[in-house]
């Protein structure tokens, strides 16, 4: 098994960010598929606007953080790595709410006679 940074003759000095910076990327995968996921279940729950909102938003903070990380508190790959971590794991809260409270005929946080109103002009519901 061969690290992709093993595959460039890097300093070890520049192996070592470089090490750091995909450990913590790795660790941010599973909420940013979670992010991911939740912005196609709400696609599919037709609430396009909130999946184009809640990517438009996550773009935003990404690069606030990547700013706040880089240029202000000169932290290099590693504070990079790490400001991402942070954005993508409170992303993942907010899209998980945000699908639980857009589901169509959701009674997570609705009331059961907005379930009624919902489904009186549903298709669906006959």
């Amino acid at each position: 098994e061969v690290p992709v940074y093993a595959l460039y003759a890097l300093e070890p000095s520049v192996e070592d960010k470089a090490r750091t910076y995909i450990r913590f990327r790795v660790m941010a995968m599973p909420f940013q598929l979670v992010v991911r996921a939740a912005g196609g279940v709400l696609q599919g729950f037709h609430r396009l606007h909130l999946a184009t909102g809640l990517n438009s938003v996550l773009s935003l903070v990404l690069v606030a953080s990547n700013v706040l990380a880089l240029s202000i508190l000169d932290s290099g790959l590693h504070g990079l790595a790490v400001s991402t971590l942070i954005v993508y794991v409170m992303a993942a809260g907010v899209s998980v709410a945000l699908v639980f409270r857009s589901a169509p005929n959701s009674r997570v946080f609705r009331s059961a006679s907005s379930d009624q109103d919902d489904r009186a002009g549903s298709p669906y519901f006959s």
